[in-house]
């Protein structure tokens, strides 16, 4: 299993798509949960009828979503603390 650097994948997320680690972790977050919410939600039959090897799939890409915000978070944690407390 592959570790990576989360203030560097920040960093990374940042450069490549513009955005700052807050915004990807909004993004990501939003993603997850409307991910959930079909899985989940109203509607939610399809998710049984796709068969086992599409759900296996889905259910691993909420892991993967969940994971990359876990990440987002503790980075943009380590950014906030090093720049000291919010004041609003």
């Amino acid at each position: 299993m592959k570790v990576v650097n989360t203030v560097n994948e920040a960093q990374c997320a940042t450069i490549a798509y513009g955005l700052s680690a807050d915004h990807l972790l909004d993004n990501k977050l939003e993603q997850l949960n409307t991910l959930l919410f079909g899985m989940y939600g109203n509607g939610a039959d399809w998710f049984e009828a796709i068969g086992p090897e599409y759900r296996d799939n889905l259910v691993w890409l909420a892991s993967d979503l969940a994971s990359d915000c876990q990440k987002l978070y503790l980075a943009t944690s380590a950014s906030r603390s090093k720049s000291g407390p919010d004041h609003g």
